[in-house]
C-alpha cells in the first residue's frame, strides 16, 4: 500500500491517496476523475458532513467541488461544482476552500456556505457561494472583497453564526500594491528559507486583515501588520460574538499569533491582542497559521505552530484558551507523534523553518475513513 499523507481536522481525518476506481480498504474516495484533487476542508452538523476541495486540470485550471454525506461519512453524494467562473480558484495548503454549515428550520439539510480565493482578469478576489438544498446546487458566487482593490489577497477564513449569516476574514496586500504603484505582489515575505532584504515590520504595515459579512455593508480593514501567507481562523460564538486569529508581525520581526473579537455580530471589533510571546523571529513568512474553536460556554480554544529558539531550534504546536478575549491562559505545548519533516537552520541569529510534505502535490484523491470501522 502506498504511504498516506494524513491531514487532521477537528471532526474528521481525510487521507490523500493516488486515484483509484473504487474505495481502498473500505474508504470512501472523493475525487474528480482526471484531475488533481487537493486542499480539502470539512465541516459537520450532526450526521451531515460537507467536504470542499480544489480539483485542478492538467492545464492548471482549478475549480471548487463539494461532496456531502448524510450518514456520518459512510457514503457521499456525487461531488458538485460550486458556482463560479470556471478555473478561477486559487488554492494552496494554507489557502484551501473553506466550508461551513448552519442549521435550517423544519429539519431541512443544513445551509452550506463555501469561501475561496479566486483569480481572474489579473486580480484576486474573495468569493462565496451557498447551497440551501443540501449541496445539490449552489447559488452564483458573490465577491466579498472590493472588485476595484489593487494587489493580492487570500488566506480567507469562514464562519456562519447561529442566525445563518456568513462572516469572512482574509489577508489583503492592496496597501503594498498601492504604495509600489503596481498591481499584483506575491507577498511581503519570501519563503521561510529565503532571506528578505528589507524591513519586514515596515512592509507588514502595508498588509492588512479584512472582514466582510455576506449581504452586509461591504468589506473593511480590521488591522495592519499581518504576516502574509499564513492561514487565518474565524469562529462564531453565542450572543453575536465573533473571534478572529492570525499571525502578526511584531517589533523585531517576531511572528506571533494575534486575536481580536466582536461582541455585536461584526459591527465592531476589539483591538488586536497577542496570544503568546513566542519570540519566533523570521525574515520571511512561516506559511503556518492558527486553528480555533469555540465551546458551548463561549470559551475560545486556539492551537498554533511556532519554532522554539535556542541552540537547537525545533518546531512545536501550542495551545491556549480565553474566556474574555483579552486574557489568555499560558501556552501549553501539545505532544505530537510526528508529522511532516521540518528543516530548521540558523542565519544571522534568526531561526528559519520550512515544512516539507513529500507526496502532497502528487495526491489525486481523498479517502474518508468510514465511521463504522
Amino acid at each position: 500500500m502506498m504511504p498516506r499523507l494524513k491531514i487532521p481536522f477537528l471532526i474528521a481525518a481525510i487521507a490523500l491517496l493516488p486515484l483509484t476506481p473504487s474505495a481502498q480498504g473500505g474508504d470512501v474516495v472523493l475525487a474528480i476523475e482526471g484531475r488533481t484533487n487537493q486542499t480539502p476542508w470539512v465541516a459537520s452538523e450532526g450526521s451531515f458532513i460537507a467536504v470542499a476541495w480544489g480539483a485542478r486540470t492538467p492545464g492548471g485550471a482549478t475549480d471548487v467541488y463539494v461532496a456531502v454525506s448524510r450518514d456520518a461519512g459512510v457514503t457521499f453524494a456525487k461531488p458538485v461544482a460550486v458556482a463560479g467562473t470556471a478555473g478561477e480558484a486559487r488554492l494552496g495548503g494554507e489557502m484551501p476552500p473553506r466550508v461551513a454549515l448552519a442549521r435550517q428550520p423544519r429539519g431541512a439539510d443544513p445551509l452550506i456556505v463555501v469561501l475561496w480565493t479566486a483569480r481572474a482578469d489579473g486580480r484576486t478576489s474573495i468569493r462565496s457561494a451557498r447551497s440551501t438544498d443540501g449541496g445539490r446546487t449552489f447559488t452564483p458566487s458573490t465577491t466579498l472583497s472590493s472588485p476595484s482593490a489593487a494587489g493580492d489577497r487570500g488566506w480567507p477564513a469562514l464562519t456562519v453564526d447561529a442566525a445563518g449569516t456568513p462572516h469572512a476574514i482574509w489577508l489583503d496586500h492592496r496597501g503594498l500594491a498601492e504604495a509600489a504603484g503596481a498591481g499584483e505582489h506575491s507577498g511581503h515575505g519570501q519563503s521561510a528559507s529565503t532571506p528578505v532584504q528589507r524591513d519586514g515590520v515596515a512592509t507588514a504595515q502595508k498588509s492588512a486583515l479584512y472582514y466582510a459579512q455576506a449581504g452586509g455593508p461591504g468589506e473593511r480593514e480590521l488591522t495592519k501588520g499581518v504576516c502574509y501567507c499564513c492561514k487565518t481562523a474565524l469562529a462564531a460564538g453565542t450572543g453575536g460574538s465573533l473571534f478572529a486569529a492570525w499571525r502578526h508581525v511584531y517589533a523585531g520581526n517576531i511572528r506571533d499569533i494575534a486575536f481580536m473579537q466582536s461582541r455585536d455580530g461584526g459591527k465592531t471589533f476589539s483591538a488586536a491582542a497577542r496570544i503568546s510571546e513566542d519570540g519566533w523571529q523570521l525574515d520571511g513568512c512561516p506559511d503556518d497559521g492558527p486553528a480555533m474553536a469555540v465551546d458551548r460556554n463561549n470559551v475560545v480554544h486556539i492551537v498554533w505552530p511556532t519554532v522554539i529558539g535556542g541552540d537547537n531550534p525545533e518546531g512545536a504546536l501550542f495551545y491556549a484558551s480565553t474566556k474574555d478575549g483579552r486574557r489568555f491562559t499560558p501556552r501549553r505545548r501539545i505532544p505530537t507523534l510526528g508529522g511532516p519533516s521540518r528543516r530548521i537552520h540558523r542565519s544571522r541569529s534568526t531561526a528559519r523553518a520550512r515544512s516539507t510534505s513529500p507526496g502532497m502535490k502528487s495526491a489525486t484523491a481523498f479517502a474518508a475513513p468510514r465511521s463504522d470501522r
